[in-house]
């Protein structure tokens, strides 16, 4: 079977970590046989920005068997001025028309897809389902972002975001949560998404023994406001002594975190961003992950940490709930500092079958139970397309 992945983030070169999931997924469906091709058209915004300047408006690399096509287009309209809307529809154009020259060099070279898949819908599930559209190539779209929980779509989103969904063979989403949410929003039926949670590869994580005192914590995540490591940073004030914390993660908060944590000396390390095939290793060092954040759409830390056979403490904010449980770590009311606090003084003095955690964690989210549901879903959906061609 030939997939043609239109994502809305993807790594760019080996130091860049937006979208790793989506690489890694491509990857793991090779391996299983499928041929696959991602395309990204990355949008640079700002009347100012440099990044495109001297780079090849397309490229095509072969990288770990996936296909992939990059490009670049720069989007010179005004954020404020796209809402005005003979220049909102400019903009819109100038991204499906940059999804379409993707797509069309791609078929030149390597053929018609069978499906079409969309990674997120902004901006890969609205060029991909247009595209899909126009082509008569069924479709369909995983829904990963927080954007719909977190209350960050406009007018313009959500007429854009109601054609894909509705566009769409079969809506995926990588939690209920999620899928209520849009749902709700959208007025589409309750049974519209299938839940299809992000998977991990359990290989790159192993069960090893706690390490010895002090007591460590890690939180794995971008430094923005969502992700609530200042609430952390509170917590860990009052935790004991011989707690300490990790942070892992880069972002426009870092360097007020950094000012906030200083009456805790070296009680808290800032890691900055890592490669991935470091995460394991990191999670091994430490004795629990604490995920304080606001809003998620699943929450693969969580997970990864549960394959290390580590506990975690995590808020009620939505992806959360759907993989911790009681034998796995504790969740916290959303935003309660108070709560947060107990649930890591809780989790630190209690005692964790390893071995249970991560046994749990492998059978609920392992990336090949993932791609099976997945194939089966791309298989049902094309071979429906060819009985109707018959």
């Amino acid at each position: 079977m030939h997939v043609l992945q239109f994502v809305s983030w993807y790594p760019q070169n080996s130091e860049d970590i937006s979208g790793s999931f989506f690489q890694e997924f491509a990857n793991d469906l090779v391996k299983n046989g499928l041929k696959i091709g991602v395309l990204h058209a990355k949008f640079i915004e700002g009347l100012f920005n440099r990044e495109n300047k001297n780079s090849k408006p397309i490229t095509f690399t072969k990288e770990n068997g996936v296909i992939v096509g990059r490009s670049k287009t720069r989007i010179r309209i005004p954020g404020p001025a796209r809402r005005i809307p003979a220049l909102e529809r400019r903009d819109v154009r100038i991204r499906l028309e940059a999804g379409r020259l993707l797509y069309d060099e791609y078929v030149a070279n390597n053929g018609t897809p069978d499906i079409i898949h969309a990674q997120a819908c902004f901006w890969g599930g609205v060029i991909a389902s247009w595209i899909a559209n126009e082509e008569e190539i069924p479709f369909i779209v995983s829904a990963h972002s927080s954007v719909f929980g977190r209350g960050l779509v406009g007018k313009r989103e959500k007429v854009l975001a109601t054609k894909v969904w509705r566009n769409s063979k079969q809506n995926i989403s990588v939690s209920q949560v999620n899928a209520d949410i849009i749902c709700n929003m959208f007025n589409l039926p309750t049974d519209s998404f299938e839940i299809i949670p992000n998977g991990i590869n359990s290989e790159e994580f192993v069960v090893s023994p706690a390490p010895k005192n002090p007591f460590k914590w890690i939180c794995i995540g971008n430094l923005v406001k969502n992700k609530r490591v200042d609430l952390l940073i509170e917590a860990m004030i009052s935790m004991p002594q011989n707690h300490r914390l990790v942070v892992v993660g880069d972002g426009p908060m870092k360097s007020d975190l950094i000012r906030r944590s200083k009456e805790l000396g070296d009680r808290v390390e800032f890691l900055g961003t890592v490669d991935r095939e470091n995460i394991p290793r990191l999670l091994s060092e430490c004795h629990a992950l604490v995920h304080p954040s606001q809003f998620e759409t699943f929450g693969v830390v969580l997970v990864e940490a549960m394959m290390c056979g580590r506990p975690v403490v995590a808020m009620r904010c939505g992806g959360p709930e759907e993989i911790v449980v009681d034998t796995t770590g504790q969740l916290v009311e959303n935003g309660s500092l108070e709560g947060l606090i107990q649930a890591m003084n809780a989790v630190s003095v209690s005692d964790w079958d390893a071995e249970k955690i991560a046994k749990y964690a492998r059978s609920s989210f392992d990336r090949q139970s993932v791609i099976r549901q997945f194939e089966m879903i791309c298989n049902e959906i094309v071979s429906q397309k060819m009985e109707r061609n018959d």
